[in-house]
This record gives structure tokens, C-alpha cells and sequence, in this order.
């Protein structure tokens, strides 16, 4: 297998993620399934999964599944997705942030992830109060990297007045890239000019307004598990960034 390092984190990944929505127990996988499909994915060489606070049990299945594991793992979750009814359970703001996290850690069952995403872009918060909470999760240890999931490289620009590069971490790529192989050679991260990278999960089309010029980020292309065989570990959840339905339909790497 061989790594590539995520963004400029100085992180090593392997250019294949095992996506974990799948492992929710709503999607017909036993826990038991689940973590024979994890632990053959590690086996295999693959470094990198990820999940969201939004796929159900699945942060618990997954932590479970890594027990014993979890320093051979580099760790992905996202949050911003709504959480149960309350209207506040959901979106970017410090409020929402410092308790997801909190929640994540724990059902994940570890002290701290390594790359922590927000899901979806959030308009009602301003992307300062954003970057500032996720810098003090930073800070405090309990996040390595920070990153956006299906969110164009601007929209995580550091915008005028906010604080000075200094004074929050920027260069923490989210890598999100589609099972599509030719949409995938047309996927690259778009690095934003505070040094965070974007990969696209729709399709690759938002990507070819990237400059040639720039610095590409990590492209890894995210598979999550599905029917229940190492092989369908390679199953991966399509692009559904653009439908109302909060599940993705299967469709297989390539």
C-alpha cells in the first residue's frame, strides 16, 4: 500500500478510506459484520476511516471495532448534519461543535480523532465562529486535524476581520473524493488561500474550476461497506450530496 499525506498535515493515509456509513445497524450489517470488514480493511493496508455523528450507531460500531487498533487508524468523523429533532442539534456554530465533539468522542470510545469534519457548509453561522471552535479543539487535543466535506474551498476562506492566521489552523484538509473513475481524475483538492484543502464528493464537477496551478491536496476515495463480505467493504456510497434522501445509494469502487 502506499500513503500519501493528507494535505499538509504531515499525516500518512492510504489512497483508499473505508467509509463507515454502511455500518450503521439500520443498513442490515451486524456489529460483528462490521468489525470482520474493519479489521480486514486494516489488514489490507487501508489507514483512514471515516464516519459522521449524522450515520446513526455507527461511531459506535466503528470505535468497538477498533479496540485494540485505534493507533493504526487515522480517524475521521464529521458533524453538522442534524442529530435527533432539536434544531440546535445540527450546523457549525461553538455551540453545536464542542458538544458533538464531546458526544463523538465518546461513543467512538477513543480521547481524539484525527480528522474532524463538518459535514455540510452552514450559512447561518459565520465560518470565523467556525474555524475559531474547531481551533481551540485543536488546541485543547481532542481534534488533530480539522476539515469540510462537500463544501467548495472558498466557503472555508478565512474572510475579512477575522482573526489572523496565527490565531487558528487552517492547513487541515478534509479528502473526499468520488468512486467514479473518471470523475475522480477530474478531482483534485482545491486548496483555499488559508491553506485548508476541499475534495469534492459530488461527482468531481465542482473541482474543474480549480486552478492547475495549485498545490493539490490528498485525493482518497471513500468506500463504505455493504452485503456483508470483505469484498462489498469496497462498496461505496455514491454521491447523494444533492438529494433529500439522507442515505446514498451503493455503488461499487473503481
Amino acid at each position: 500500500m502506499r500513503y500519501r499525506t493528507l494535505g499538509r498535515t504531515g499525516i500518512q493515509v492510504s489512497p483508499y478510506a473505508l467509509g463507515a456509513l454502511m455500518f450503521a445497524s439500520s443498513m442490515g450489517n451486524s456489529p460483528e459484520e462490521s468489525a470482520r470488514i474493519i479489521h480486514a480493511a486494516l489488514d489490507a493496508g487501508i489507514n483512514l476511516v471515516d464516519t459522521a455523528d449524522a450515520y446513526e450507531d455507527s461511531e459506535e460500531i466503528v470505535g468497538k471495532a477498533l479496540a485494540g487498533r485505534r493507533d493504526d487508524v487515522v480517524l475521521a468523523t464529521k458533524f453538522g448534519r442534524p442529530v435527533g429533532s432539536d434544531p440546535n442539534h445540527q450546523g457549525a456554530s461553538r455551540r453545536w461543535i464542542v458538544t458533538a465533539v464531546e458526544n463523538s468522542l465518546r461513543r467512538l470510545g477513543t480521547d481524539h480523532i484525527d480528522l474532524y469534519q463538518l459535514h455540510r457548509p452552514d450559512p447561518g453561522t459565520d465560518i470565523e465562529d467556525t474555524l475559531s471552535a474547531l481551533t481551540d479543539l485543536i488546541r485543547a487535543g481532542k481534534v488533530r486535524a480539522i476539515g469540510a466535506s462537500g463544501m467548495p474551498a472558498s466557503a472555508s476562506s478565512r474572510p475579512s476581520g477575522s482573526p489572523s492566521a496565527a490565531d487558528w489552523s487552517g492547513s487541515t484538509p478534509s479528502s473526499r473524493s468520488t468512486p467514479s473513475s473518471t470523475a475522480a481524475s477530474n478531482a483534485r483538492s482545491c486548496p483555499s488561500p488559508n491553506g485548508s484543502a476541499w475534495a469534492p464528493w459530488s461527482g468531481g464537477r465542482s473541482a474543474r474550476g480549480c486552478s492547475p496551478g495549485g498545490s493539490a491536496g490528498t485525493r482518497t476515495t471513500t468506500c463504505g461497506a455493504a452485503g456483508g463480505s470483505s469484498t462489498s467493504a469496497m462498496s461505496a456510497a455514491s454521491t447523494w450530496s444533492n438529494s433529500s434522501s439522507p442515505w446514498p445509494p451503493r455503488r461499487a469502487c473503481r
